[in-house]
């Protein structure tokens, strides 16, 4: 997990909006560094979780803006796009910042469904980015 200190040392080091970006296993310790304090929400301009495990957990409104982003045929079991509407309308009901679920159609199939493929944006890369690049322009 990232500390509150690590931070602030990336905030003041590159004068630079510090966001929060994890894929995978990884939204799980972005939601718990947003879970954790509302000093370490506000040690960020926003969060992204890409392809979040199901059991990705939001405890209380982050006042964060908060880009959930899932490809609609992801075959890893343990990241659903059920799961990630599930945990993204959670967002919408305690989140007091903008949040939005972008969805991925693009791209291929291959290889293990957890490594590759849909769940790694396989041939979707341009589509992902675009749709993260375009919500954080709308969050400045």
């Amino acid at each position: 997990f990232p500390s509150h200190d690590n931070m602030k040392y990336y905030r003041e080091r590159l004068k630079l909006p510090v966001w929060l970006f994890g894929h995978s296993d990884g939204s799980i310790s972005v939601s718990e560094y947003l879970n954790r304090s509302d000093e370490t929400r506000r040690s960020l301009v926003g969060a992204i979780l890409s392809a979040g495990r199901d059991e990705t957990r939001i405890k209380e409104d982050w006042k964060v803006p908060t880009l959930v982003i899932h490809h609609e045929k992801d075959g890893c079991d343990v990241t659903t796009f059920n799961g990630a509407k599930r945990y993204f309308a959670r967002i919408k009901e305690v989140n007091s910042s903008p949040s939005e679920f972008a969805i991925v159609v693009g791209g291929m199939s291959s290889g293990a469904p957890c490594s590759t493929g849909y769940h790694m944006y396989e041939g979707a890369f341009g589509e992902t980015l675009g749709s993260i690049e375009d919500f954080i322009a709308r969050q400045k």
